[in-house]
């Protein structure tokens, strides 16, 4: 009897260490386009790395791929924390071109900015923009000074 008990005390810790794994996994953020045919979805691995990839109507188009900006003053690559995701923002732009069969033109996205903090506090942007027939991100660095930094590697 004692043996059965011990035996579903563990079977419970078993099946609560399985219910409970999906809430340490990574979360990954999503951004869709304005037609939702394209899907970016951005996560932080468990060492604090940066990723994303792409989908087209749910099949991978573009494999997971790391993000990241190592300066020669600070490390933006590795050890990073999210801090604040920003909800999805339409864009919608019209625009004329001075030559052409179809002048007037409209330029639709969605775009969602992702807070990152390396391991000493120092914020870095990535700035995701998706739009019907692409990806584009850029990297931002808040409260800047006019002095320039130099890159010294990129991890895209």
């Amino acid at each position: 009897m004692k043996d059965m008990k011990l035996c579903s005390t563990y079977g419970l810790y078993f099946m609560l260490f399985l219910f409970t794994s999906d809430v340490f996994a990574q979360k990954r953020h999503m951004i869709s386009s304005p037609d939702r045919k394209i899907t970016t979805e951005f996560w932080i691995s468990d060492e604090g790395e940066p990723h994303y990839r792409i989908l087209q109507k749910d099949i991978e188009v573009l494999e997971a791929s790391e993000l990241g900006i190592v300066r020669r003053d600070m490390d933006f690559s590795e050890n990073l924390r999210l801090e604040e995701v920003t909800e999805t923002i339409p864009i919608k732009e019209k625009y004329t071109l001075p030559k052409g069969k179809r002048l007037y033109r409209t330029y639709s996205a969605n775009t969602r900015t992702f807070r990152l903090l390396n391991e000493w506090g120092h914020p870095m942007d990535v700035i995701f923009q998706v739009s019907d027939d692409g990806v584009a991100f850029r990297y931002y660095f808040p409260g800047g000074t006019a002095r320039p930094r130099m890159i010294v590697e990129e991890r895209t």
